[in-house]
């Protein structure tokens, strides 16, 4: 377990993964890597047209998000796969969704006036925990770096869950969690409305409707 512990970074506010999502499992013996399929390190089933928004001059090329790894890829003109320099730009599209780097990568899923939200796909290591409702997942470790686990094949049993978690950028692309402190450092106008909704609502910050439904009471101009 102490390789594990080496590797990996803990994360706050993990979530509970419920049984409908689905798990990998790493058995005793196999590699952790091998055990990731393609279709589930990327954020695209396949490399899709993207442009690289820089100071002076915008490149192209079929590109790719890893998220096991935290690479954003590119196909060049030798058919080689390389990984974007994350301080070399300034924002990234891939088809009809835009990212941006801020010790991670972010994807913008919606503009609002003050704010973007925005999410950061992960892969966490989960255990089972049965209840007199069904059975969920306990998130206890997120993954940093991918290439942290190369040729590791751990002697447990392990389950690994990928999901998303929702963030605010501001209009400096500062990314801030969806605390109610820091939201009413941005709307603080709308603190009382905030206040009595969250009363009222128990929001769970892992699903994206009912953060969506959070921030579209902030933003409503009264």
């Amino acid at each position: 377990m102490r390789w594990l512990l080496a590797l990996l970074f803990s994360f706050t506010l993990l979530p509970k993964v419920f049984s409908q999502t689905k798990l990998i499992v790493i058995n005793p013996g196999e590699d952790i890597l091998s055990s990731i399929s393609k279709e589930d390190r990327y954020t695209y089933p396949e490399f899709v047209n993207g442009t690289i928004y820089k100071s002076r001059k915008n490149v192209q090329y079929k590109m790719n998000y890893n998220i096991l790894f935290g690479h954003m890829e590119y196909i060049d003109s030798a058919g080689d796969t390389l990984y974007v320099d994350p301080n070399s730009f300034k924002y990234i599209v891939l088809g009809k969704d835009t990212f941006y780097y801020s010790r991670f990568y972010y994807r913008v899923l919606k503009d609002y006036d003050k704010i973007r939200l925005v999410c950061r796909n992960v892969f966490s290591f989960v255990s089972p925990q049965k209840t007199t409702t069904g059975t969920y997942y306990n998130t206890y470790q997120v993954i940093g770096n991918g290439q942290s686990l190369r040729g590791i094949a751990p002697k447990d049993t392990f389950r690994l869950a990928k999901f998303e978690v929702y963030y605010m950028a501001d209009v400096k692309n500062n990314i801030q969690t969806l605390r109610r402190e820091n939201l009413i450092k941005i709307y603080p106008h709308r603190k009382k409305a905030l206040l009595n909704y969250l009363d009222e609502h128990t929001v769970n910050l892992y699903n994206l409707d009912e953060v969506e439904k959070m921030l579209d009471l902030l933003t409503v101009k009264k």
